[in-house]
């Protein structure tokens, strides 16, 4: 059995309320602004379907896609506004037929892909393919179309 992702996470809504301290760990949580709008609570369970429904209909972020789920959470920043932490949501240089040419970087269990200095650059990325200059990003993606 395999786990779906959270509505939010599917749906690229980045929770905005202030991090809950539950012990050992912190749990994201909605703003006052998102839980009315969505008709969630601050843990974003819904509380009001239609409210929500209509919420979600509004929104035009891209819907997770199994084939993914087998990609490590850390290889997949998020990209142009998509909320990416454990989701099937395809990282944009996958989306953009872009090969990150860096070092492969020893993770332990796995292996992660890096991006070359100049693919930094050129993408305004980190080594990971975290936009860091969004401006940049985007013109980059808008010239490779």
């Amino acid at each position: 059995m395999r786990a779906v992702p959270p509505w939010w996470i599917q749906r690229g809504v980045k929770p905005a309320g202030p991090g809950k301290d539950m012990g050992s760990w912190t749990a994201i949580t909605f703003s006052p602004e998102q839980q009315e709008h969505f008709g969630i609570n601050e843990s974003g369970e819904i509380q009001d379907q239609a409210k929500f429904d209509a919420a979600i209909a509004a929104i035009a972020a891209p819907q997770a896609t199994p084939s993914c789920a087998a990609v490590p959470a850390a290889s997949m920043p998020p990209a142009s506004g998509q909320a990416v932490g454990g989701a099937c949501l395809k990282p944009w240089w996958i989306l953009h037929g872009v090969a990150p040419a860096g070092p492969a970087v020893d993770k332990g269990t796995w292996t992660a892909s890096s991006f070359s200095a100049e693919q930094q650059d050129q993408f305004g990325v980190d080594s990971e393919g975290t936009v860091q200059d969004k401006a940049k990003f985007e013109a980059a993606i808008s010239a490779l179309k």
